[in-house]
């Protein structure tokens, strides 16, 4: 005798077959593992997303570096003064430049 026919893509017809329960818990799974590795790695590496925000290379503290993998296998991190100072002078220099710009604006703005 065989079965009734059922809807399988309803929640009533996965009660119903057994046989599909693996599958579509394993599926779940995979989704929940993509949605909760994507927001890790968005978070944790170097994946800009917000554009005012600075990207992780320069906002990582140079003089005191952290790792940002699970597991380390290679020699960990060592400060690095010489980047440090250079990120240090780039900011100046944007900064320089931002306050310039914003003055030409000013003048450009009284003048119309």
């Amino acid at each position: 005798m065989s079965r009734p026919y059922v809807n399988k893509f309803t929640l009533r017809g996965l009660k119903r077959l057994y046989e599909l329960w693996p599958v579509v818990t394993i599926s779940a799974g995979d989704i929940v593992l993509i949605a909760s590795s994507t927001a890790w790695q968005m978070n944790t590496r170097d994946i800009t997303v917000n554009k005012r925000r600075k990207p992780i290379n320069e906002r990582v503290d140079l003089l005191n570096p952290k790792s940002l993998k699970l597991a380390v296998i290679q020699y960990p991190p060592r400060p690095v003064p010489e980047l440090h100072s250079i990120y240090q002078t780039m900011d100046a220099e944007h900064a320089r430049r931002a306050r310039e710009l914003e003055a030409i604006r000013k003048t450009k703005k009284k003048r119309s």
